[in-house]
C-alpha cells in the first residue's frame, strides 16, 4: 500500500479572520481534544472521544500538523499461520490503548496552499477540508454572536455573516483528462461541478448562494464529431472544476468513461510498510511541539513542496 501526497489550496473569505488566526483556532481546539482524550484514556473510557484531533505547529512560513481520528474499535481481525495451517482469530486493544489512523499536512501561511499525506481507508482530503470548514464557521460564528452581543454596527456584523466560509480545492493534473478526451472518437455525456456555481440567471439564480454545490449534466446529440470532442478538451483545459466525468465512444464503438478524480497530482509517495518501519507515523501527543519538529514525515512532504519544481505552487515564490 501507498502513502501518497496530495495537494491542497484554502480560500478563507472572511478578511478578518486569516489563516494565522483560524490555525491558532484550530491549534488551541487540537490542545483541549488532547486533554479530553488524555483524561478518558487515564479513566479507562473510550466512548465518545473527540474526533479528529487535529495538532499543528508553525515552522516558517508553513503550518505543519497531522489529523488524528479516533476509531471505535476495541478488538481487530488477522491471520496467523501455525504449523502449515492459516486460521483467522482477533486481537484485543489493552485498556490504555485507542485505535487511530493519522494524516499529515502541511500549509503555507501566506498562500493558502498544502500538501496531505494519504493512505488507502484513513481519512479522505475531502473529509479532512470539510471538517476544517465547520471549524472556520464556527469561529466565524463566534465572532458575529459577540459582535451583537457588545451592541456592535450592523456593518461591522456583516463582516461575519454565513457566506463569509472557508472554500477549498484538490488540485488535480487537468493536463490528463483532456489528452483521454481527445483521444476519444465520440463524446455522449459530460457531468461537471464547477469550483464556482455556473447559474447566473433564470429561475434558479436565487439558489446559486443557498447551495454548497451544483452539478451539470449536458447530454450529447449522436451527430457530433471530432469538432466537439476537441471543444469538451479545450474548456476542460481552460476550467477549473471540482469534479468531472465524460462518457464517450473510442474507435471501434468502445464505450469509456474518464473522470477528473481519478486524476488528482501525486506530489509524492512513499511506501506504507517502510513508513511503519521508520517510525514516520508515529506523534508523541505529550510532546506535539516537538514530535512535529522532528517529525519524518513532515521533513518529507516539506522537501516535496520546497524544491524547485512545487515551490511556485505551493510558496508563490
Amino acid at each position: 500500500m501507498k502513502i501518497k501526497f496530495l495537494g491542497f489550496k484554502w480560500n478563507l473569505l472572511c478578511h478578518e479572520i486569516q489563516l494565522p488566526n483560524f490555525c491558532f483556532h484550530l491549534q488551541q481546539d487540537g490542545k483541549n481534544r488532547i486533554q479530553q482524550v488524555t483524561e478518558k484514556l487515564t479513566q479507562k473510557a473510550h466512548s465518545n472521544m473527540p474526533t479528529p484531533i487535529i495538532v499543528l505547529i508553525k515552522q516558517s512560513d508553513w503550518w505543519t500538523g497531522a489529523s488524528i481520528k479516533i476509531k471505535d474499535i476495541r478488538a481487530f481481525c488477522k491471520m496467523i499461520e501455525e504449523n502449515g495451517g492459516v486460521k483467522l482469530t482477533t486481537e484485543k486493544l489493552k485498556e490504555n490503548e485507542t485505535a487511530v489512523e493519522v494524516n499529515f499536512f502541511v500549509l503555507n501561511e501566506n498562500t493558502g496552499c498544502g500538501l496531505y499525506q494519504y493512505y488507502h481507508q484513513s481519512t479522505w482530503l475531502d473529509t479532512f477540508n470539510k471538517h476544517c470548514r465547520g471549524q472556520y464557521d464556527s469561529l466565524v460564528r463566534k465572532c458575529r454572536e459577540d459582535l451583537v452581543q457588545g451592541g456592535a454596527k450592523k456593518n461591522e456584523i456583516a463582516k461575519f455573516n454565513e457566506s463569509k466560509t472557508l472554500t477549498y480545492e484538490i488540485m488535480a493534473t487537468k493536463e490528463k483528462l483532456p489528452a483521454l478526451v481527445r483521444s476519444l472518437e465520440s463524446i455522449k455525456r459530460l457531468e461537471i461541478v464547477a469550483a464556482e456555481h455556473l447559474i447566473k440567471e433564470g429561475a434558479f439564480a436565487p439558489l446559486a448562494d443557498q447551495v454548497t454545490r451544483v452539478r451539470h449534466h449536458f447530454i450529447i446529440g449522436k451527430k457530433n464529431g471530432r469538432s466537439l470532442v476537441e471543444l469538451i478538451a479545450a474548456v476542460l483545459e481552460k476550467s477549473f472544476l471540482k469534479k468531472a466525468r465524460v462518457v464517450g465512444m473510442m474507435p471501434g464503438n468502445l464505450d469509456v468513461v474518464y473522470k477528473l478524480e481519478d486524476n488528482y497530482q501525486n506530489f509524492g509517495e512513499i511506501d506504507y510498510d517502510k513508513a511503519t518501519d521508520g517510525n514516520l507515523l508515529e506523534i508523541d501527543i505529550g510532546d506535539i511541539d516537538e514530535s512535529l519538529t522532528k517529525s519524518g514525515m513532515l521533513k518529507m512532504m516539506l522537501d516535496a513542496v520546497e524544491n524547485e519544481k512545487h515551490k511556485k505552487m505551493f510558496a508563490g515564490q
